[in-house]
């Protein structure tokens, strides 16, 4: 089996969207930021910022071969880029990715300004639009070419919001889920 990789820009929803699956599912869930910090003991807060990127990725590799020890499948939610100082995206290291055991692709979209408004009221941080649209597209691109470099298949979801999120998730991962 492996990793279901959900992905998307900060505050698309991906947490709360693998919760809601997993009520139905019973396929658990981790934070890639959460595997990491149960090793290192750094916090991501607010800012998002990463103090050391190549170390980090390092953690959650050994992270998720431990977790796959346990669950033959799960869904980890994390990020193809994410943000350095002056929030300029950072793109992660394809190599490094590919040692991830990711079995499909799950990219989360969202309107920018939906994204904007999730951000300010979550993290009380106020991202501009060019900023969000930068990152998002970033994201978006980097997550098509690591679909394309290592043949994972890549499934492009825009966030509706609603049930609807949830019910053409699962439709796209039935194929995993059922066997």
């Amino acid at each position: 089996m492996g990793v279901i990789f959900v992905a998307g820009c900060y505050g698309v929803g991906k947490s709360t969207l693998l919760e809601s699956i997993f009520e139905k599912t019973k396929i658990p869930h981790f934070s890639a930021g959460m595997l990491i910090s149960e090793v290192n003991d750094e916090t991501y807060g607010r800012n998002k910022y990463v103090t050391n990127k190549k170390n980090n990725q390092a953690l959650l590799i050994e992270q998720i071969e431990k977790k796959l020890k346990t669950y033959p499948l799960f869904f980890l939610d994390g990020h193809f880029c994410i943000l350095k100082k002056g929030n300029i995206p950072d793109l992660l290291s394809l190599d490094d990715l590919a040692k991830m055991h990711f079995e499909k692709i799950l990219l989360l979209e969202a309107d920018p300004v939906r994204l904007q408004q999730n951000l300010l009221h979550r993290d009380k941080k106020d991202y501009s639009l060019l900023e969000i649209t930068t990152l998002m597209t970033a994201e978006h691109h980097q997550a098509e070419i690591f679909s394309n470099h290592t043949g994972t298949p890549l499934y492009i979801h825009h966030m509706q919001y609603n049930g609807y999120d949830e019910k053409e998730v699962i439709e796209f991962l039935a194929g995993v889920l059922n066997g």
